[in-house]
């Protein structure tokens, strides 16, 4: 497994950020497949679990209508996020990719994609890899669980678990939140 201790969540994401889950230059469902085979078409709500004991709460908003939460993480690339969109469903809808302009520079006019971009194709390898280091698993207690769920504890490879973890949110906080944004309306 390709080890990315320094995996953490995005803290600032640049003006201009694309994002999306299929688009011309990466089709993160497939790379969920690639990353995890055949358990990619089977539903998983356990990775919300996974994502909050290992990263903390999520610090980006995400839909309201369709996902539990949503986490942007890094990636051994700069300018490349990793999407975790927690939601029902099968685990394989619930990635996507976000890139900054900087990178996207790089890329080859999307009208005329060539698939042997060097630096898409890098960027593919980038993503499956950040799906893969989602598999190292975080101690719960005494289990271990990874996004599939509870897995066998591997020494040595665990995650340390968030700082948040545990913590619950301030409700007092995200009451004022709300109300400044419907006074913005």
């Amino acid at each position: 497994m390709h080890e990315m201790p320094g995996m953490k969540q995005a803290d600032d994401l640049p003006a201009g950020l694309r994002s999306y889950a299929s688009g011309p230059f990466f089709n993160c469902p497939e790379l969920a497949c690639e990353a995890f085979g055949p358990v990619a078409y089977e539903p998983c709500l356990t990775h919300m679990a996974y994502l909050y004991r290992r990263f903390g709460p999520p610090l980006w908003g995400s839909d309201p209508y369709k996902e539990i939460a949503s986490y942007i993480l890094t990636t051994a690339r700069d300018g490349l996020w990793l999407e975790c969109r927690c939601k029902a469903g099968q685990l394989r809808l619930g990635f996507g990719v976000a890139y900054s302009p900087q990178l996207a520079a790089g890329f080859p006019d999307r009208h005329r994609f060539d698939a042997e971009n060097d630096l898409v194709r890098q960027c593919r390898v980038d993503l499956v890899n950040a799906l893969r280091e989602l598999l190292r698993p975080v101690e719960v207690r005494d289990i271990s669980i990874n996004l599939l769920g509870q897995c066998d504890e591997d020494p040595g490879n665990t995650a340390k678990p968030s700082r948040y973890a545990g913590f619950g949110c301030d409700r007092d906080a995200l009451e004022l939140l709300l109300a400044d944004e419907k006074g913005d309306q």
